[in-house]
């Protein structure tokens, strides 16, 4: 295909804007076979209704907006997952969340303010070094801003040079897996800590569909971490769940304080099947009180398909200084870009969609750009001043400050269109009490010491009741993990909550 670098990335930057347009030249035909294919299974099932795709930014594509910028769609999973905590932020009234996902793979986060995902303009796809920044390929595009870290189920355990335990970034993946699985993997991984610790239930995954090996899990980490280090195996495995907290902690922590906010202000929201049991101690390392499991949490990011909203975005760069511009000129952008998002939208009218107009702006000399929300249409007279307060605001809130004798430089303009929210219809399935009866104990591992822990079954908890920890918290997809000290309690539209230090 020909792709055209000034439709899939009108901006400045000439090296993102040749990357970005290269990755969408390779995903186009990919997409769009796919897309054929798949339209094609919905048609023979008498699916013939139309249907989108989810973007990195969180909004809903159709497949024509989809197969023009594929580019679009590189993190659309994660995003997914994003929404549906953003949805549950909303419901309850949380104004700023840490969405949490771990997997088998990865752990990643993102911050939620108001029941809305912090974007970003630009992010890296296919890194190679660790998952550093600056080893991948830089993508000029709206995402939700996530922190992706080499911390999931599958995560491998080492002893590194100096003598210490390391934890990922490579991954036992799903074939052969960790070493419990039973199918020839060897190298320790998160897994297996969690086996041997007893958070997870031995007589396998899935509601005991899937059988887990724990002798293959202790010689693992037996050979690979307690031998070197000379300890025993739970000792062993303790160490790597302590590591891999606190790698996703401080990796959480970093995005947090970038941002100019204070981890300990946030609630964390938490999806992926590896989640619930890592959350409370993400959260005691961080200094968060509140976490939430979401319901089926092991399938949150299919949940967040249904709340995406029909968003699109269009941008134009245009450097000049804030004194410089034209009005004129800014308004027919405008309409041009609106234009754009409503071609995207398919839609015949705009009575029914949001729209809002932002522009990066920076002091003459920066090499970074802010975002500043720009009100629309500006006041006839003063709009320079209008929109240098706005600047002015937006960097004080930023970095705590303003520069007095710097001179403002609009780099790009952006505007977006909404359509209505979704609002899915929450059901709760009704409680079974005897299901979550403490009639099991199960002997786990808390901070070196084991003691005999409580197992209830998430479906029989009854809504409203608060229970203390330590306990464990057993669905078909996934185990949470309530540490002592910690109150939990299921709420009336079938979340997991946890108040980490409020027992006793």
């Amino acid at each position: 295909p020909i792709v055209l670098s000034h439709e899939t990335c009108p901006e400045i930057r000439e090296y993102e804007r040749a990357s970005t347009t290269v990755a969408n030249t390779y995903l186009s035909p990919r997409v769009a076979g796919y897309i054929r294919r798949l339209d094609g299974l919905l048609k023979q099932g008498g699916i013939g209704a139309p249907w989108h795709l989810i973007s990195s930014h969180g909004g809903r594509l159709r497949v024509e907006a989809a197969v023009r910028r594929p580019v679009e769609l590189l993190e659309c999973g994660a995003a997914a997952g994003v929404l549906a905590a953003a949805g549950i932020a909303r419901r309850v009234g949380w104004p700023k969340v840490l969405a949490f996902d771990m997997g088998g793979t990865t752990a990643k986060a993102a911050i939620v303010l108001d029941g809305k995902p912090i974007l970003t303009r630009s992010y890296e796809v296919a890194r190679n070094a660790r998952l550093k920044k600056g080893s991948g390929i830089p993508i000029q595009a709206a995402a939700i801003d996530l922190i992706e870290i080499g911390a999931g189920g599958g995560s491998i355990a080492r002893i590194d040079r100096l003598g210490l335990v390391e934890v990922g970034p490579d991954s036992a993946g799903s074939d052969p897996g960790p070493a419990c699985y039973g199918r020839g993997g060897r190298a320790p991984t998160v897994s297996d800590a969690c086996l041997m610790l007893g958070y997870l239930n031995p007589d396998g995954l899935v509601g005991g569909e899937f059988p887990l090996d724990a002798q293959a899990a202790a010689e693992a980490i037996s050979v690979a971490i307690a031998r070197p280090q000379s300890v025993d195996v739970d000792t062993a495995a303790e160490a790597i769940f302590r590591v891999v907290v606190e790698t996703m902690a401080n990796a959480a922590r970093i995005h947090i304080l970038e941002r100019g906010l204070d981890p300990r202000d946030f609630a964390i929201v938490v999806c992926g099947g590896a989640g619930p049991m890592h959350a409370a101690a993400l959260a005691g390392h961080l200094g968060v009180k509140d976490v939430l499991i979401m319901p089926r949490a092991g399938v949150g990011a299919a949940v967040g398909l249904l709340e995406a909203p029909a968003i699109a975005r269009a941008s134009r760069s245009r450097l000049e200084a804030l004194d410089d511009v034209q009005w004129e000129e800014v308004c027919d952008l405008v309409e041009d870009m609106r234009a754009e998002l409503l071609t995207d939208l398919g839609t015949g009218g705009a009575h029914h969609l949001a729209f809002s107009l932002s522009c990066d702006m920076r002091y003459r000399g920066q090499g970074h750009e802010i975002d500043v929300p720009v009100p629309w249409p500006l006041p006839a007279d003063g709009r320079h001043a209008a929109l240098n307060g706005a600047f002015s605001e937006a960097y004080r809130k930023l970095y705590g400050r303003t520069n007095p004798g710097g001179r403002p430089e609009v780099v790009s303009w952006r505007l977006e269109a909404t359509g209505p929210r979704p609002d899915p219809a929450v059901h709760v399935a009704e409680s079974s009490p005897s299901a979550g009866s403490a009639g099991t104990v199960r002997r786990a591992r808390f901070a070196g010491c084991p003691i005999d822990v409580p197992v209830l079954q998430r479906s029989g908890l009854e809504p409203e009741i608060r229970l203390e920890g330590p306990a464990l918290v057993e669905e078909r997809e996934t185990t949470t993990v309530v540490p002592p000290g910690a109150e939990f309690r299921a709420d009336g539209i079938g979340n997991l909550r946890i108040r980490i230090g409020s027992a006793g």
